[in-house]
């Protein structure tokens, strides 16, 4: 019963990841070359966050436009 928002959860937790990875590569930095997963999650939730106010400003933020931001995170992840 718990096991689908569970796996939800950590796809979820994979699109940050992802996305704050893909910051971090974008911005080539010597000193970004580690962050760890905690810092590099929270930039990715930045970028979602940026991602999801740009689709809001658009009326384009509805649930399937939303679940492809987070699959497409999730596999920059992967």
């Amino acid at each position: 019963m718990y096991f689908p928002v569970l796996l939800w959860s950590l796809v979820i937790f994979a699109s940050f990841w992802g996305y704050g990875e893909a910051l971090r590569r974008a911005l080539k930095r010597p000193e970004f070359e580690d962050l760890g997963w905690g810092l590099t999650a929270a930039w990715g939730m930045a970028v979602t966050l940026a991602i999801g106010g740009f689709l809001m400003m658009l009326s384009l933020a509805k649930a399937p436009m939303l679940t492809g931001v987070v699959l497409a995170g999730a596999a920059l992840g992967l």
